[in-house]
C-alpha cells in the first residue's frame, strides 16, 4: 500500500512536462563562395550550424581541418588566406590562424528553432590555395559538439552531427 501523501506527489510529478523532452542532433552544412577561384585567389567559406530544437544550443565547437587525408592519397591543398577575416554569428571563440590547415569554433551558441524554422549561426573565414584541382573540405560525423542546458535536476544532454559534410572548392589557373 502507499501512502496517499506519495500518490499526491508522484501524480503531481506526472504531470509536469519536461521542456526539454527531445534532444535532436544538430545539422552542419558548409560552401564556398565563389565556388572556383584562381591560384592564390580567395574564397570565402562559410559553415552553417542548424538547432532543430525548441532551446539554444551552448558550448558549440567544431574544427575544420581542411589539410585531412580526403582518401586516393589526396590531401587538401586549402590553407587559411594571409587576411582569414573570421566571423561568427554564434558568438564564442574563433581561431584561424593565417597560413594554417585547419579554424575552429569553441563556445558557441545556437539560437532556438522559432516556429518551423531551425535556429541557425555561421562561423565565415577566408581560404585560398595554390594547386589546380578540385579539393574537398569534409567536417565529418561526431566533429560538431555542443550541450543543452538542461532544467534543474536534469543531467546535461551531449549534442553532435550525426551526418558529415563536404563541399568542394575548385582551383584553376
Amino acid at each position: 500500500i502507499v501512502p496517499e501523501s506519495t500518490q499526491l506527489v508522484q501524480a503531481a510529478e506526472a504531470e509536469q512536462p519536461l521542456l526539454h523532452e527531445t534532444h535532436l542532433e544538430p545539422t552542419i552544412n558548409k560552401k564556398f563562395n565563389p565556388t572556383t577561384i584562381a591560384p592564390g585567389e580567395t574564397s570565402r567559406l562559410t559553415v552553417e550550424i542548424f538547432n532543430p530544437n525548441d532551446y539554444q544550443l551552448i558550448n558549440t565547437a567544431f574544427t575544420d581541418s581542411m589539410g585531412q587525408y580526403l582518401g586516393a592519397g589526396n590531401h587538401s591543398n586549402l590553407i587559411l588566406a594571409d587576411d582569414p577575416q573570421a566571423v561568427s554569428t554564434c558568438g564564442g571563440t574563433v581561431t584561424a590562424v593565417p597560413g594554417s590547415t585547419e579554424f575552429s569554433l569553441a563556445n558557441g551558441v545556437v539560437p532556438p528553432k522559432v516556429g518551423s524554422v531551425n535556429g541557425y549561426c555561421t562561423v565565415s573565414v577566408n581560404v585560398t590555395g595554390f594547386a589546380d584541382g578540385n579539393w574537398d573540405n569534409a567536417i565529418p560525423v561526431g566533429a560538431l559538439t555542443a550541450q543543452d542546458i538542461p532544467d534543474s535536476g536534469y543531467p546535461i544532454y551531449n549534442f553532435s552531427n550525426t551526418t558529415p559534410v563536404q563541399e568542394t572548392l575548385n582551383i584553376a589557373a
